[in-house]
């Protein structure tokens, strides 16, 4: 193994082991402190996509939010 995770075909740059990988404000928060990634984690990005794609903004937009769910809190979602 070389460590390699991702490789985008047209890219030199190369996402490491360890390395966090991902958009803000779209990354679960296993993934943003660290942990692993998993299909779970995959499902909530895909609910933070779709919550963009009907209102316009994920809903940890504001770093506030990312935080606040980091400690535990419920996600803020838009009643849109």
């Amino acid at each position: 193994q070389t460590g390699l995770v991702v490789r985008a075909h047209d890219r030199a740059a190369r996402t490491e082991v360890g390395m966090v990988a991902g958009t803000r404000g779209f990354i679960a928060p296993e993934q943003r402190t660290g942990g692993g990634a998993s299909a779970r984690s995959d499902v909530f990005s895909l609910g933070l996509t779709l919550h963009a794609l009907a209102t316009g903004a994920t809903p940890l937009a504001d770093p506030r939010a990312e935080a606040a769910l980091l400690a535990g809190a419920p996600l803020p979602l838009s009643p849109e």
